[in-house]
């Protein structure tokens, strides 16, 4: 009966090794060829190999922490993907005055109110503002006078001014220009004496 018990022993101690042995040896060629899609340096593949062979589930552990999150093959279609945003993006059209995106039927940049097309004084029909011949009759077109830009891309907008009702006889600057230059409104009005009257 014992001898019969030591051999189950046996026999289970040499599978469970056995296993131990497989699975170690496998996880091993998985290691390297994760790392194989992960990375084309040959020391990075070796090292990461080498982890998980001396530690073994430890290893792997250790490995599965620090491995690139993505492989070759997902890091080259996120690349492909960021590259065709980008180019839609670019193809967007933008306001040539504010740089704000506009639509291809914008007459007008809902923004900063620039003229985007404008009609062709032969046909009539709307046509881009930088083109300089009508492309449906061949009208030659007008050049446009070029939009100054500030250090920043966009244009030195003029303040714009408002009156605040209808009988207002002043204007206030929307822009936040904080000049403290008067209107031509606030200096006609009467100062108001400090004696309270």
């Amino acid at each position: 009966m014992e001898e019969t018990f030591a051999r189950a022993l046996q026999f289970i101690i040499a599978s469970m090794a056995a296993f131990g042995v497989a699975l170690w040896f496998a996880l091993a060629v998985w290691t390297f060829r994760d790392i194989s899609q992960r990375s084309t340096n040959v020391a990075v593949q070796v090292l990461a190999t080498l982890v998980v062979v001396l530690g073994f589930l430890p290893g792997l552990v250790i490995y599965l922490l620090m491995r690139p999150r993505e492989t070759r093959e997902e890091r080259y279609q996120r690349e492909i993907e960021e590259t065709y945003l980008a180019q839609e993006l670019g193809s967007l059209p933008t306001c040539p005055r504010c740089s704000r995106s506009v639509r291809d039927e914008y007459t007008f940049c809902p923004d900063c109110g620039t003229t985007l097309r404008r009609a062709c004084a032969s046909c009539g029909r709307l046509v881009d503002i930088d083109w300089a011949v009508c492309a449906y009759c061949g009208y030659d077109l007008p050049p446009r006078a070029p939009i100054p830009l500030n250090g920043h891309g966009r244009t030195d907008r003029a303040p714009l001014r408002v009156p605040l009702s209808r009988t207002a006889d002043w204007e206030v600057d929307l822009d936040g220009d904080d000049s403290g230059a008067e209107t031509p409104a606030e200096a006609e009005r009467p100062a108001r004496s400090s004696g309270g009257e």
